[in-house]
């Protein structure tokens, strides 16, 4: 049997500037199928950045952090395996990681995806600029699945480490009233508010 090659080709790029243009397009457009050719043809640009406007911030973010925020999951994949780019930070908006994002609520839940990046190397305990870390952003959306993924892909991590604001993931989600992920955090260990 014949291993499965993970990740993009690498073939040269014979027009970077328009292929990466399309690639954001398609991109921005939540064209998967025309991005997936891209980068059939490209391979993945691993550290390609592209300014966008998200709340009123500017920030670059990675096409990692784009395909995520657009739920362009196979697309995402091909970027994860790509190279070192899970836990890049999107200066500019709370300097988050591509695994934060993937907890928030404008993201179909995507236990899959969260565990997939976990398993490339994201770091469930990196925390961005508000001291949030992945849990603290499933918790005050209430994915009691993305907690038990995170949980699960990462066997042992610290359950009680505090935001800027002083809360824990649980304390987070008691805070905004969310149950399911108190439950769920619960459940797995957590007691410090």
């Amino acid at each position: 049997m014949t291993p499965v090659k993970r990740g993009c080709p690498s073939p040269p790029c014979p027009l970077p500037g328009l292929l990466e243009k399309a690639l954001f397009d398609a991109i921005n457009e939540k064209d998967e199928s025309t991005a997936l050719e891209i980068l059939d043809v490209k391979g993945c640009p691993v550290n390609l950045k592209h300014e966008i406007f998200h709340q009123g911030f500017s920030s670059q973010a990675s096409a990692l952090h784009m395909t995520i925020e657009n739920n362009m999951h196979e697309v995402a994949l091909k970027f994860i395996y790509a190279g070192p780019v899970v836990n890049e930070r999107a200066p500019g908006l709370h300097n988050q990681a591509p695994l934060c994002w993937a907890c928030h609520g404008s993201v179909e839940e995507n236990p899959a995806l969260i565990k997939e990046l976990i398993r490339a190397g994201a770091n469930p305990e990196q925390q961005d600029d508000g001291g949030w870390t992945a849990l603290h952003c499933c918790a005050a959306e209430d994915r009691a699945d993305s907690i038990t993924a995170i949980l699960e892909a990462r066997r042992w991590m610290d359950l009680n480490i505090k935001n800027n604001g002083g809360k824990t993931a649980l304390g987070t989600a008691e805070l905004k009233g969310k149950s399911k992920a108190a439950d769920a955090l619960r459940a797995k260990g957590a007691t410090e508010l």
